[in-house]
């Protein structure tokens, strides 16, 4: 049951916005916060406008925010003194902290349901998708130039300022097909900040665990599936993401949120018998593994598992070597 305690003890008086939005200001009006702001752009241009809320001078921020009014969401036009009114006690039970406030403004090439970008790096278009609150690439990260792996040898991808791939089995048309594959060195273009852009396109970045988790939540409740001696989870949601095509083992996907999973293989790195060290491909048509930003210990990170042989998916902590390589889906910042 909400409680009825109501009292912001004090304002920040500087919001943290996009650079479309300023002249912020905000004031309480009995058990609601009436916020206004002026929305820079072209007369021909429409913004999407979120707001997030902090009460730990940005250290955590909570939104967008639901119950929220006015000048806010879709559609919006460039023009001054808009407002909104945010009905706080049906967001949260209290609030009784310091609070600040973060606006942004995304422009309409990324409003309704799906639609297509272009990649300004190498021209390269790729589809979109949004889920719930989340935008999602629709398709599998491909950039960078190929690394060519001899049978039974390896080769590391490098920080050299130069973006490099496999692809599976050497093969371009594989690449074309399924994206490229990554160590997560790479895919994180040598960065360790948890939320990251990595290789992807300037807007996007690697996705958290945290946010692969807040998509599969969307699509399927949080539902633990047992299969042998490795630990499956959902019920579902591996058929809803997965392409109605392409899978092995009749375990193609129902691609209800058009995900587009696609069977992708991965590479992985043998390293049990030094120095006779090598690396393979492995899994096309089988299984595809993703990369998240989230480190798991030195040699590790967490990693999300789609299989021909399962309607659900994996967190596979022993697959997450980094020096293994896998697929990327990039995710929208908000």
């Amino acid at each position: 049951m909400k409680t009825n305690i109501f009292l912001i003890l004090t304002f920040f008086s500087t919001l943290s916005t996009a650079q479309q939005v300023s002249n912020i200001d905000f004031t309480q009006e009995g058990k609601t916060i009436k916020i206004t702001y002026d929305l820079l752009g072209e007369s021909s241009q429409t913004y999407e406008v979120k707001v997030w809320y902090t009460t730990d001078e940005g250290q955590n921020w909570h939104g967008p925010l639901q119950y929220i009014s006015g000048d806010v969401g879709i559609n919006q036009k460039p023009g001054y003194h808009k407002t909104m009114l945010w009905d706080v006690l049906k967001e949260v039970d209290k609030l009784t902290a310091y609070v600040n406030f973060r606006i942004k403004a995304i422009l309409s090439s990324y409003l309704g349901d799906s639609g297509i970008f272009i990649d300004k790096r190498d021209g390269q278009e790729y589809k979109w998708v949004r889920i719930g609150t989340q935008i999602w690439m629709a398709e599998n990260l491909n950039v960078g130039r190929i690394i060519e792996i001899k049978k039974h040898s390896y080769i590391h991808q490098k920080n050299n300022n130069v973006i490099e791939k496999y692809c599976y089995k050497n093969k371009i048309k594989n690449c074309n097909k399924y994206g490229g594959l990554y160590q997560w060195n790479e895919a994180m273009n040598y960065s360790l900040k948890n939320t990251n852009q990595g290789i992807c396109p300037k807007g996007w970045h690697l996705p958290s665990k945290k946010e692969w988790l807040n998509l599969i939540y969307y699509v399927e409740e949080k539902t633990i599936l047992y299969e042998g001696e490795h630990k499956w989870k959902g019920l579902k949601v591996g058929k809803k993401l997965k392409s109605i095509n392409n899978w092995l083992y009749k375990g193609n996907g129902s691609d209800e949120y058009d995900f587009n999973i696609k069977p992708s293989g991965d590479y992985y790195f043998n390293s049990h018998f030094p120095p006779n060290e090598y690396g393979f491909y492995v899994g096309l048509n089988f299984i595809t593994t993703f990369w998240s930003s989230t480190e798991i210990g030195l040699e590790s990170a967490a990693v999300f598992e789609f299989h021909a042989r399962s309607n659900g998916y994996r967190e596979d902590e022993y697959h997450g070597k980094k020096l293994h390589a896998y697929s990327i889906r990039c995710i929208k910042d908000q």
